[in-house]
């Protein structure tokens, strides 16, 4: 059940709900500040399958959001972003097959 402003009602949805919320916005702020918490978020949004109550997957699946399509929305957001005077020493981002991200490490 929503609440207001399309927020979901009860405990475990708002949770939920919260994690996915603060999980973006950190995605959305960039590496700059957290660039470890950032790349451990980065490999949260991108993880496959359900396996963990608070997986993406699942936690889109019990919000009734479509996974493949947020996933891809933010990736897509984070690549244009991300342009490479920001981007962390270790990590460059580029949009590689798909819509996913891949990532390669720089030596």
């Amino acid at each position: 059940m929503r609440g207001s402003g399309g927020r979901p009602g009860g405990g475990q949805q708002a949770l939920q709900f919260a994690v996915l919320e603060d999980a973006i916005r950190l995605l959305r702020e960039g590496p700059r500040e957290q660039p470890e918490v950032w790349q451990e978020t980065l490999d949260w949004l991108e993880g496959r399958g359900p396996g963990h109550p608070f997986d993406f997957e699942t936690l889109c699946a019990a919000l009734t959001i479509d996974a493949a399509a947020l996933r891809s929305g933010v990736l897509a957001e984070i690549a244009e972003r991300i342009g490479p005077r920001r981007r962390p020493e270790r990590l460059r981002i580029g949009v590689g097959s798909g819509s996913r991200l891949s990532r390669q490490r720089i030596s």
